[in-house]
């Protein structure tokens, strides 16, 4: 019995770890050695830093040089956000700048290799693969939303009630 529990479980977790996935890539320019590119299911308003498109990203890779190229290199992404439904919408890929105070997002559809379990096969998914210089010239640029740092607003509190008590006393 505790066999046949344990081999459900393990066939169980196969399936849902074969649920979908993408295949992806971002060929790249000398210059845009080291620039950070995230796959995204949705994108929100703001992001504060790129730790927080990290936190949101479904995959993540890093330009290098491979050879003559530069590109992330083929990736596959996959996750619970990642389903057959999910196909349906567009995928956002987001590239940090090298200043780290502005991302470039860019809207691109993509095709996933979805896993059907009733059927034991995968579908056919298509690779994406998209240019850095493509997301660069047609995406959209947005700087990090700025996040007052907790000691800046003491100290500028303790200004405003210094200037109060002096007023106070004159």
């Amino acid at each position: 019995m505790k066999k046949l529990i344990i081999m459900m479980a393990v066939a169980a977790g196969v399936i849902s770890a074969k649920a979908a996935s993408v295949d992806w890539s971002v060929a790249g320019v000398a210059a845009q050695e080291n620039y950070t590119v995230y796959l995204l299911t949705s994108l929100a308003d703001k992001y504060e830093s790129a730790s927080a498109i990290a936190s949101a990203a479904v995959d993540s890779a890093t330009i290098v040089k491979s050879g003559r190229k530069y590109t992330t290199g083929d990736q596959t992404a996959s996750g619970a956000s990642i389903t057959s439904t999910s196909m349906k919408d567009a995928y956002y890929v987001i590239v940090s700048s090298a200043d780290a105070t502005s991302y470039t997002y860019y809207k691109t559809d993509m095709s996933a290799l979805v896993y059907d379990p009733d059927n034991q096969e995968s579908s056919s998914g298509v690779f994406n693969s998209v240019d850095a210089a493509t997301i660069l010239s047609s995406g959209t640029t947005a700087n990090y939303a700025a996040v007052p740092e907790p000691t800046s607003g003491l100290l500028m509190l303790l200004g405003v009630a210094g200037l109060a008590l002096r007023r106070r006393r004159a």
